[in-house]
């Protein structure tokens, strides 16, 4: 759609207008000029997003007031953050070769150097749909600037002794994290020895992120700490780097030793970043279930092979033990990198999004434009070439999945690993089991999880809002919104790609007339993002709905 205008009524003779550009099928629009914000007495601009919360406040419909202050304190860190971290590009790229493309870099690199997290950390915007994509409250300037992924941090990650009586651990095979972590960096045991004594087989180990140790752990569990329940290493240390989600870490200079996931007492986003004990516990039991229907499904996850998560006395009340459980916790995860061949290049498919260094285009444009050189192609074509590619690579599983087992995963841009070959997409990991809903009438067997996050449904309805809002709208829907946005081509053209393809996977698989007529539905819905930030059901998804770009519209005969 071109231009329009959209207008706000927010009460008696207040009016906000938006001049916009551009609304894309799923809603998400350019705006073109300023925001005025229109009384009886004046006709004021709208310079900043804290300044239209503000506004909001006004409306008698829209949220309490009190809501809105807190949402505004969001809004404003958010922002902060966003602008510290346009002020990294500068001074982390300007010691950087002269190359055609980031891909060109990547692979020119030592055997030992990360595509991956060198893909992660060239994410600037963060979330591409949230309003509050870089808030970190809580945590200071000079700690984003140390630990966040967009500044390209890397940092050691400190390790904590927890004894046995007092953790609860899950794995998904033998082995428990201590024993990863041992055969990971052997060295460790001469030092647990040297300060934990012969007891030192009594402890679980923790790793734990430098923000969290310094901030929650050392003043919250002075107790623990006091009575060696909890026990800080000396010299013990992991050297780490910074993911896309901040809490998710990856083995410097490795692309064979585990991720970490840590706990993060700081809210990003919608939520507070801390590990809750019920997915130390599912995330290691999904894997079991996962790996086993790797191959029917035709994808491949990565592994979360143990989870670990404090015990606290049992006198304390269900708030202070959920704080103490969910702020010392740890999982440990597969590396995509050891899973890759020769010539495999893996990177989250949020950094296709992200501009690269060399030529300030996005990351997927040049890969567009490789393929067009390569090819012969127009830039148009190319695109359509490349988008095909991408759906082949990603649809049929996540389908597969969600139709014939009842599973259905968050593979948004953050949890989809998209492996390529010779720049072209090759296959999915998918990674991060929090997000998922399973159906077990579908899956055929009993799920033996812990359900406090309500991972469990009996609700078809249920996978079908996970996989449209994480696959079509926080992942395809970003996709095609970027390159539209970008001329490469037509927006209807890219839908109807990924509508082909849905409709192809669909014929394959028995019993899919359901989700087939959900899915290419004339509406879909789409998380309610502040809505959930603002509610109390904060486990509970809320959904808005919306006209679905995959609904093929019936042509009148005249």
């Amino acid at each position: 759609m071109g231009d329009k205008q959209l207008t706000a009524y927010l009460g008696q003779d207040v009016v906000l207008e938006v001049p916009v550009q551009h609304v894309y099928q799923l809603r998400q629009f350019d705006i073109k000029g300023d925001i005025t914000f229109i009384t009886k007495e004046q006709k004021e601009t709208v310079k900043d997003p804290c300044q239209l919360v503000d506004l909001l406040a006004l409306s008698p419909t829209i949220l309490e007031k009190d809501d809105l202050q807190a949402f505004k304190l969001e809004v404003e860190n958010s922002v902060y953050n966003y602008a510290l971290g346009l002020t990294s590009v500068p001074i982390r790229f300007a010691s950087l070769p002269k190359e055609n493309s980031v891909w060109e870099y990547v692979t020119n690199q030592s055997t030992n150097f990360s595509p991956l997290t060198f893909f992660e950390q060239l994410v600037i915007q963060g979330h591409t749909i949230h309003p509050c994509s870089r808030t970190r409250l809580g945590m200071a300037a000079e700690a984003v600037t140390t630990y966040a992924p967009e500044w390209g941090s890397d940092f050691e990650v400190p390790v904590v002794a927890v004894h046995q009586r007092h953790v609860h651990v899950t794995n998904k095979e033998g082995e428990g994290i201590t024993e990863l972590l041992l055969k990971d960096y052997p060295s460790f045991q001469a030092q647990l020895k040297k300060q934990l004594g012969e007891e030192w087989k009594q402890y679980e180990l923790i790793p734990v992120h430098p923000w969290q140790l310094e901030n929650t752990i050392i003043p919250r569990y002075q107790k623990e700490i006091t009575e060696k329940v909890v026990v800080p290493l000396e010299k013990i240390s992991i050297p780490m780097s910074a993911l896309v989600s901040f809490r998710s870490l990856s083995p410097t200079g490795s692309k064979r030793l585990h991720h970490i996931k840590t706990a993060i007492n700081v809210q990003m986003t919608s939520a507070v970043r801390t590990v809750s004990a019920a997915s130390t516990i599912n995330g290691p039991k999904l894997s079991v279930i996962l790996e086993q229907l790797e191959r029917e499904a035709n994808v491949q996850f990565l592994q979360e092979k143990s989870g670990i998560h404090f015990i606290p006395s049992e006198h304390l009340s269900d708030t202070d033990k959920n704080f103490y459980e969910k702020n010392l916790a740890s999982i440990i995860r597969e590396n995509p990198e050891a899973k890759l061949h020769t010539g495999e290049v893996a990177m989250p498919g949020v950094s296709l999004l992200a501009p690269s260094p060399f030529t300030n285009k996005m990351v997927i444009e040049e890969l567009i434009q490789s393929l067009a050189e390569k090819e012969n192609l127009s830039q148009e074509a190319a695109t359509k070439a490349f988008l095909q590619k991408y759906v082949d690579v990603v649809l049929p599983g996540v389908l597969t999945l969600m139709t014939k087992f009842g599973i259905s995963l968050e593979v948004h841009l953050q949890n989809a690993v998209i492996v390529f070959q010779d720049k072209l997409p090759k296959r999915l990991l998918i990674r991060d089991n929090g997000g998922v809903r399973i159906m077990p009438s579908r899956l055929g067997q009993e799920v033996d999880i812990d359900n406090r996050t309500n991972l469990l449904t009996d609700e078809a309805k249920d996978l079908h809002a996970i996989f449209s809002h994480a696959v079509i709208h926080n992942h395809l829907g970003e996709i095609i919104v970027a390159l539209t946005r970008k001329g490469l081509s037509k927006e209807e053209t890219l839908w109807n790609i990924v509508r082909t393809k849905i409709e192809e996977v669909f014929s394959r698989l028995p019993h899919a007339e359901m989700d087939r007529e959900a899915i290419l539905a004339p509406t879909t819905t789409m998380k309610a993002l502040v809505k959930m930030r603002l509610s109390d059901a904060f486990m509970d998804n809320l959904y808005v709905t919306l006209p679905n770009p995959l609904h093929l519209k019936e042509v009148k005969q005249p």
